[in-house]
């Protein structure tokens, strides 16, 4: 079994496992054609991307919308709304 960074590769995140893909196509487009390497190089990089940036903006929605039920239900015991 292969080993990445002290985890294995079968209990590696998708994460992880990206960037180690992502690794061993920079070293082998050293000595290669640079076209379809590259273009595999810059899926990866815009799956991990765009993964992070959906975790966010899914983790502020619902921080919003938790801050907008508790004030909500504040309002609604002291009579407000």
């Amino acid at each position: 079994m292969k080993y990445r960074k002290g985890i294995k590769i079968s209990e590696a995140t998708e994460k992880e496992l990206l960037r180690y893909q992502m690794e061993k196509i920079a070293k082998e487009s050293c000595s290669e054609d640079l076209s379809g390497e590259s273009t595999a190089l810059a899926e990866l990089y815009k799956s991990l991307k765009n993964s992070d940036i959906r975790v966010f903006i899914g983790f502020l929605i619902s921080l919003h919308l938790i801050v907008d039920l508790i004030v909500l239900v504040k309002k609604l015991f002291r009579g407000e709304v």
